[in-house]
């Protein structure tokens, strides 16, 4: 046993760090790849409002215009301008819509334009975002392969070296020149670097990385199991809603038979063609919200097919992935634990260290 050289120790300092880097950006890249799937999940909800937007837009500009092409009383005209009417809740709703749309584009846009437009409004943009975090994570990967190229050949360089010093130190204990016990406290806390000891922290590194990407599986799955629930009840709110309009419409036109004066008459007729209106605009949002939440409710073909068409993410096929993904990282888990248990016993016998329960 010999105390490390100088050049020993520049070179185990510098392996230290390479593994030390590597690890930092290796949770950095986990990071990235989490933000970019968060940012897949923005646009979606984005998208999916847009969509129900634009269909409900214009759904209300052509009941306008079907509102007045069948020749309305000064009463219906002024129900539909009034405030709380149709025409008011129009004119309010483009004027979301308008706005909305400007902050949509400035959002999901990859044109420099909307780029300083996002900026300027104060608007993510998701795209640049992406683009951002794409660049670090390649960044990093690239950084990552170098220093596996460099710490490969610092450790070729150390074994290099370690042999020919072990050896002259050898030759010095032998010719008398060096006694074997020589400084000998000086190597209780020295743990010889050698090819066990480094698969050792390789693996324990690997280990801390997949236990860390099974924990973001995990929690992924999670949201996703809670995401489903809350899909399947807001197409239960919307089908109530459907049926409660509905019936809301059977009862007015019911009412309508009995016998009332003129002017309420058109009022009810006003209601109903007002309930039937909403009654349309809440059967479209009825089925773009199916479109949309039926991929993470179903696993088949169709719900596949829309969801890549939409460009959906964390879908039902999406989570039974990651259960698979989930079920290999634990059986790698099971294998590195055991080979783990295997190295430190190798280590215990070559060596009996108190220092060896660093390990």
């Amino acid at each position: 046993m010999r105390v490390a050289t100088e050049e020993e120790d520049v070179l185990l300092s510098r392996i230290s760090n390479i593994v030390n880097e590597n690890y930092i950006m290796e949770n950095e890249i986990m990071l990235s790849e989490s933000a970019i799937k968060g940012f897949s999940e923005v646009r979606r909800q984005q998208t999916t409002k847009f969509i129900t937007v634009m269909v409900t837009s214009a759904f209300l500009v052509l009941s306008s215009i079907a509102f007045f092409s069948l020749g309305v009383s000064s009463l219906s005209l002024a129900l539909y301008l009034g405030s709380g009417g149709l025409g008011f809740f129009t004119l309010i709703f483009l004027i979301y819509a308008t706005v909305f749309t400007f902050r949509y584009l400035a959002a999901v846009s990859k044109s420099m334009m909307w780029e300083n437009i996002a900026d300027k409004i104060n608007v993510v943009n998701i795209p640049m975002e992406e683009k951002v975090n794409q660049t670090v994570m390649s960044q990093n990967k690239r950084q990552i392969r170098k220093n596996e190229d460099e710490l490969e050949e610092k450790l070729a360089a150390y074994f290099k070296i370690k042999e020919e010093n072990d050896k002259k130190f050898e030759e010095e204990v032998a010719s008398g020149k060096r006694r074997a016990d020589f400084n000998f406290d000086a190597y209780n806390s020295y743990i010889e670097i050698d090819n066990d000891w480094i698969r050792f922290n390789k693996l324990r590194a690997e280990q801390n990385r997949i236990n860390n990407k099974k924990k973001d599986i995990e929690l992924d799955i999670e949201q996703m199991i809670a995401y489903e629930a809350k899909c399947r009840e807001s197409i239960y709110w919307f089908i109530f809603l459907f049926v409660l309009i509905v019936g809301t419409i059977i009862a007015l036109g019911v009412a309508s038979t009995f016998e009332f004066e003129p002017y309420m008459l058109l009022i009810i007729r006003f209601f109903i063609t007002l309930f039937m209106m909403i009654a349309g605009m809440v059967a479209i949002a009825n089925l773009v919200n199916f479109i949309f939440k039926y991929p993470y409710l179903s696993k088949s073909p169709i719900a596949c097919l829309v969801a890549d068409k939409l460009g959906l993410t964390n879908t039902k096929k999406d989570r039974n992935d990651l259960f698979k993904k989930r079920d290999e990282i634990e059986k790698r888990i099971k294998e590195i634990t055991e080979e783990l248990s295997e190295l430190k016993k190798i280590q215990e016998e070559k060596r009996d260290n108190p220092d060896m329960n660093r390990f």
